[in-house]
Parts: structure tokens; C-alpha cells; sequence
């Protein structure tokens, strides 16, 4: 059967003897068909939200069947996760930065790390309040700048001594933002 361009497949992908099966959707990639040589390409995704993509280059949307399809996607295989055993994509079978991890506990780890790195760098901001404040600062400035010529925006923080409105507009201008009212003042 020719594949089309809402294709869905699904079925179970396997993983080593005694492990279940791991039910799978397939959806077909809009580059397989926007772009003329492209190859096929689907998205893979298990019932837990672990996703990936398979790309067979020698097979062009025209020419696919549902069959080079399924074989495509049977190239893959799953494992148990490494912290909780639920099925997770087989690394040795598909590009991917999991390292035979799920995505809930990818994510559960990314968000520990980004935690632990907030908690530092909040820690290092309040030991520079409090330096500031002993040399006689009385309000950190976060603000955004908006560059008058255009391109990314990018934060700043300030340190002033009992500033007002007009005093934080004045240092967000000299920064070159074109938006000065972007900021929060928060007393040492």
C-alpha cells in the first residue's frame, strides 16, 4: 500500500528477550514529501512521549510503501530505562542524547541539573547583593535590553543607589535599549 501525506502507522517496537513489546505511532515527516530527494522519514513515538526519527535517504515518498516503512521503523528497538524500566529507544539503534533513558526521566534529571544551576547562581547573585549593599548599594536593576539596532535582547542587572524611575530609564539608554521600562527594582 503507497504511503500518504497524513500516514500513521503503529505497532510494538521489541527490546531484549523477556522484555514487553512497547506499542509505537509512527507519523510520516513533511520533509519526506516537501522536499524531492529527501528520503523517507518518520517520527517515532512510544506511549510514554520518548520520541525519535528514522530516515531511510534511498527510498523517495513516490516510490514508499507502508512495508519499507515498517521495516524502516523495525530497525529500532527499545531497552528498559536505566533509573525506572519502562521501555526507552534502544541508543545503539537511533541518534539520541537519552543514553537508554525514558523522556519523564530525561526531563526528571534536566530539570534536577537546571535546578541545582539556578540554585548556585542565585546563591552567587545574593553574595554580590549583599557585598554591594556593604558598599553602599541600595537596588539591584534586572532589566532586559532591547537593542535600538535590533537583534537578541539580553539581560543586565545594575546596582544603584536609591534610584528613581528616570535615573533607571537614563542607564537602560546608555545600554542602547530601546524599551526602558523592562526592568524590576529590588531593594538590597
Amino acid at each position: 500500500m503507497k504511503l500518504e501525506k497524513n500516514t500513521v502507522l503503529t505497532g510494538e517496537l521489541t527490546g531484549p528477550e523477556g522484555m514487553q513489546p512497547a506499542p509505537f505511532k509512527a507519523e510520516i515527516s513533511p520533509c519526506s514529501w516537501m522536499y524531492p530527494g529527501y528520503g523517507l522519514q518518520f517520527r517515532v513515538e512510544l506511549e510514554s512521549g520518548d520520541w525519535t526519527m528514522v530516515t531511510n535517504k534511498a527510498i523517495l515518498f513516490d516510490d514508499a510503501e507502508e512495508s519499507h516503512a515498517m521495516a524502516l521503523i523495525q530497525e529500532l528497538k527499545v531497552c528498559p530505562c536505566k533509573k525506572c524500566s519502562q521501555p526507552a529507544f534502544d541508543p545503539s539503534t537511533c541518534l539520541s542524547n537519552r543514553g537508554g533513558v525514558c523522556e519523564r526521566c530525561f526531563l526528571k534529571q534536566l530539570r534536577a541539573e537546571c535546578e541545582a544551576e539556578q540554585a548556585k547562581e542565585e546563591q552567587k547573585l545574593k553574595r554580590k547583593d549583599a557585598r554591594l549593599k556593604k558598599q553602599g548599594f541600595t537596588h539591584r536593576i534586572d532589566a532586559w535590553i532591547h537593542p535600538a539596532s535590533g537583534g537578541d535582547d539580553y539581560q543586565v542587572s545594575i546596582w544603584m543607589v536609591n534610584p528613581t524611575e528616570k535615573d533607571i530609564h537614563k542607564e537602560l539608554r546608555k545600554l542602547e535599549s530601546c524599551e526602558v521600562n523592562d526592568f524590576k527594582k529590588i531593594e538590597l
